[in-house]
């Protein structure tokens, strides 16, 4: 199956039960987290972070906050004077700005590595069921009850949760409100994590500055039939970049991902322990690290 979530996998059934289901590990995941903070790849529309960080991150960096987009627009033509060199705007950075990271799993220890590396502080919400926060990747970790501090805070709002009962539509009307007038989200998680109405109406209104989306409420069928990625017109506003589920699907992800699965296959031929085993644990997916 393409991609690596478990929203789709219905774990309760019998035929997960009979064996292991195992979950392709990092790979993609690290790609994700890369692409996201760079904006670089061979691909002509760039991924995740378009209209997200800063400075010396690139596109994905500048659009957002840093004018990355209308910097490059207005050298198109290869031309330039003094003044438009000396007197041009400015843009912003990455450095000092602050990270909020939706979900602290695989996608957001990366995103975290790299974030920390521009000198961003990086904050997490979390349930931290399967592990205590890591003090050397975060400057701060929330729990639920703290989700107003958590995106008060925020410069970048990234989703990188599963998509469970918990959290569809969690973020919703109240959450974005409570963001600052310049923040910028970015979702590579689920698309319906976000409220797609309470989403539009934020960007719309300037409620926030703006949005890179990823992932999306409907995806085309089987059939090849084109869709919409969702009922409101998302792809009208200036101020959102749009791609197609595409942040991890970088040149190099299949082949470190058929090896992973290879080695597992391997470990299971010789009795050895599998990595990234899926459970279900009180209705909750899980998986071992």
């Amino acid at each position: 199956r393409r991609g690596q979530g478990l929203d789709a996998h219905r774990l309760h059934q019998p035929r997960w039960r009979d064996g292991p289901l195992n979950r392709v590990p990092s790979p993609a995941d690290e790609a994700r987290a890369l692409r996201q903070l760079s904006g670089f790849g061979s691909r002509p529309h760039r991924p995740a972070f378009d209209a997200g960080l800063a400075g010396g991150a690139g596109p994905a960096s500048n659009a957002g906050r840093c004018g990355y987009r209308s910097l490059a627009a207005s050298f198109r033509d290869g031309t330039w004077t003094l003044a438009e060199w000396v007197e041009g705007p400015n843009h912003g950075e990455a450095f000092g700005k602050t990270l909020a990271l939706l979900g602290f799993g695989r996608i957001g220890r990366e995103i975290a590595i790299r974030a920390k590396a521009l000198g961003m502080s990086v904050t997490a919400l979390s349930t931290w069921r399967s592990a205590p926060p890591d003090r050397t990747l975060l400057d701060r970790a929330y729990r639920g009850g703290e989700w107003r501090a958590f995106l008060e805070a925020a410069d970048f709002l990234v989703v990188c949760c599963p998509l469970t009962a918990e959290t569809r539509g969690l973020v919703d009307a109240a959450w974005l409100a409570a963001m600052k007038p310049s923040a910028v989200v970015i979702n590579v998680a689920r698309g319906p994590i976000i409220d797609e109405a309470a989403f539009h109406a934020a960007l719309t209104e300037r409620g926030i500055r703006g949005a890179t989306i990823d992932v999306w409420y409907k995806y085309p069928p089987a059939s090849g039939e084109r869709v919409r990625a969702s009922q409101l017109p998302f792809h009208e506003l200036p101020n959102v970049v749009m791609t197609r589920h595409a942040s991890g699907h970088t040149e190099e992800t299949w082949e470190r991902r058929f090896r992973a699965i290879a080695q597992n296959l391997e470990a299971f031929a010789q009795g050895r322990p599998l990595a990234n085993v899926i459970s279900e644990i009180g209705g909750r997916n899980t998986e071992s690290r």
